[in-house]
């Protein structure tokens, strides 16, 4: 499968950025700003999907990585690497937001990519669940 599209799983993703905010509301303002983001983004494709379109406009696009960036250059200001360069927990999420961001935007530019992958996780249940059964 070397021609496949990947996406992150902004539910995961938004599970991620809520434990970081709620650990420091006030020193991790931008996680919330990164969730924010994803959740507009989310529903600009919904109202997108909804009207039968097969793409968000430029415009809606270039919003949403405007978004993006403003919250991912806020994570980076509150989150500085320390003395030895390591960086927190949240330093290190922000990182993984800056180096992935084309497959978590993914969902934006194609709207046939979901924002989450509930579906497939609901569809692979049956089978762990099983295999989880048959090794005890």
């Amino acid at each position: 499968m070397t021609d496949a599209q990947h996406a992150w799983c902004c539910a995961h993703l938004l599970r991620d950025l809520k434990g970081i905010h709620e650990s420091d509301p006030g020193g991790q303002s931008w996680a919330e700003a990164m969730a924010n983001t994803l959740l507009i983004a989310k529903r600009a494709t919904e109202q997108a999907i909804a009207a039968g379109r097969d793409a968000l406009t430029e415009q809606e696009i270039s919003r949403s990585r405007s978004y993006y960036a403003g919250a991912l250059a806020h994570g980076r200001t509150e989150n500085p690497p320390d003395r030895n360069g390591q960086l927190s927990r949240a330093g290190k999420l922000v990182e993984r937001f800056a180096t992935h961001r084309a497959m978590i935007l993914r969902f934006v530019v194609d709207l046939s990519m979901p924002f989450t992958n509930n579906t497939a996780e609901r569809a692979l249940r049956p089978v762990k669940l099983q295999q989880k059964i048959s090794a005890t």
